[in-house]
């Protein structure tokens, strides 16, 4: 069983060092029995292989013509999710930028939504290091950017308030470099 695991998680780590530059690797990632797995995968304990698969996903997710395939798939959308409450800053990171790519359809952003996407993108911004409050700032962005009535949900969530703070630290931090 360690054998299999250790297995699986240097394969998962190969071929997400390939996607990331190959789109013939991330296209033939998006057939249906791959991206169940990939999705069974989010999910699993090993910290490793879950590493690896979330950033697999996001590498898909910058793909235009791929998107669609992720978007489609039943339980990506709440395994992504859960990964946003990761106690790992990289799991959590790469999950925000993963649904920030994929926000990109309408129907997409308003199923986020109805997740609760919005809530742990914001508790994100107060729990994270600065690439992930990054990823969680640029997700609520692209969330907000066409739907007025998700911008309404990021204020009543004190959303402006976790951003405007993320920017005073980092404003705080920039003066003691200077």
């Amino acid at each position: 069983e360690q054998q299999h695991r250790h297995d699986l998680q240097q394969a998962l780590s190969c071929l997400a060092l390939h996607a990331e530059r190959d789109e013939d690797v991330r296209q033939q990632l998006c057939t249906p029995e791959l991206l169940c797995q990939l999705v069974s995968l989010l999910q699993d304990s090993n910290l490793s292989c879950m590493q690896a698969t979330v950033h697999l996903v996001w590498y898909i997710s910058r793909s235009d013509t791929l998107r669609q395939h992720l978007q489609q798939h039943d339980g990506l959308l709440h395994a992504l999710l859960a990964r946003l409450t990761s106690h790992d800053a990289v799991t959590a990171r790469a999950a925000a930028f993963a649904l920030n790519n994929l926000a990109y359809d309408a129907r997409f952003r308003v199923a986020m939504v109805n997740a609760g996407a919005v809530a742990s993108l914001i508790d994100m911004l107060s729990g994270c290091d600065a690439l992930g409050q990054e990823a969680a700032a640029a997700a609520l962005m692209m969330l907000a950017s066409e739907e007025g009535n998700i911008r309404a949900q990021i204020v009543a969530l004190n959303g402006i308030q976790a951003l405007a703070q993320v920017l005073r630290v980092s404003f705080e931090q920039i003066t003691e470099l200077c």
